[in-house]
């Protein structure tokens, strides 16, 4: 994830703000992930918009490698996409932290990618975790914890 607040993401905020009464104060402004490893990063924002993704998924150690708050559920967030302008704004409805082993083929559906298909998920989402970890300077493992985040599509820009 990356990304930050701008005069832009302000704007579109306040916009959201007006047009759906909402009555918090913050909200978090990033990318699914970072485009640099993520080449379709925007593809993944259209599935969003159609409805059909749901979900999202990071790597945990993300968050605190990062200096990234872990979002709550209730909380919003501004998607940014690969130029880092506001696409969309959406709400987390959901968390969960499991190994990524462990992540099962329900919500490889809910993030509505490629054929829906567990093996589609694990090889998509470990082709970018190995980019990641190595970033990162630590090694991808299968144990390692995923943050998994349900959302909902509030407006779109």
């Amino acid at each position: 994830m990356i990304g930050k607040k701008t005069r832009k993401t302000e704007a579109f905020w306040q916009l959201c703000c007006d047009k759906h009464a909402l009555l918090s104060k913050d909200y978090c402004a990033y990318t699914f992930g970072n485009p640099e490893w993520a080449t379709y990063h925007d593809q993944l924002i259209d599935l969003v918009l159609k409805g059909e993704k749901q979900a999202t998924t990071h790597l945990d150690i993300d968050f605190d490698m990062n200096g990234i708050r872990r979002r709550e559920v209730d909380d919003y967030w501004v998607v940014l996409n690969q130029s880092l302008e506001p696409r969309c704004l959406i709400q987390v409805t959901d968390i969960e932290i499991k190994p990524f082993r462990e992540v099962d083929v329900s919500l490889a559906i809910r993030e509505g990618e490629g054929d829906l298909s567990l093996a589609h998920w694990a090889k998509v989402h470990e082709d970018y975790y190995i980019q990641q970890c190595k970033s990162l300077g630590v090694e991808f493992q299968e144990e390692l914890l995923v943050v998994v985040e349900g959302f909902k599509l509030i407006e779109a820009l």
